[in-house]
């Protein structure tokens, strides 16, 4: 197959392009991505891997990787987002300027930083979110939690109920 059929292949999952010389050296490599969220997850993986940072965030559900005012989660439903320090609280974005989600300031960050994680899956599944935590029917409370109304989980509803 000749590199112009592999870069135009009708597929979204990651297509990994080499060319050798002669030898069978590799020469030239590159990896190609279609779809929003596949191109999310490589640029997250990308930038982690420069910085050369380990997990700072490890959970069942998602990893994240501080980079000093900048955070990338990546969520195990496959998403990746970009969570970064703003005047007015913090900013989860695509990786390539299209925001997602905004958190108030003064709030807990390990607690924006599941709740964005939350957002990025809710994002990729299409599931319906409870608006104040996040949670979803495959990701809910920990210490679980049903439908209150179409868009409050019992968790939440309970403490914020009149």
């Amino acid at each position: 197959m000749m590199l112009e059929e592999l870069t135009t292949l009708p597929t979204d999952s990651p297509v990994l392009i080499h060319q050798e010389d002669a030898a069978g050296h590799v020469v030239s490599l590159a990896v190609r991505v279609t779809g929003e969220f596949p191109s999310r997850r490589l640029r997250a993986l990308y930038e982690i891997s420069l910085a050369q940072q380990g997990l700072e965030y490890a959970h069942p559900c998602f990893f994240a990787c501080d980079l000093g005012g900048t955070v990338w989660i990546t969520t195990a439903s496959g998403n990746a987002g970009r969570l970064t320090d703003t005047p007015d609280g913090m900013t989860l974005d695509d990786g390539f300027g299209r925001t997602v989600q905004t958190f108030p300031a003064a709030q807990d960050v390990d607690a924006v930083i599941e709740r964005a994680a939350r957002a990025l899956h809710a994002e990729i599944t299409e599931e319906p979110a409870c608006r104040h935590c996040g949670c979803t029917a495959s990701w809910g409370c920990g210490e679980g939690c049903a439908w209150a109304t179409p868009d409050c989980c019992t968790a939440c509803a309970g403490p914020l109920a009149p």
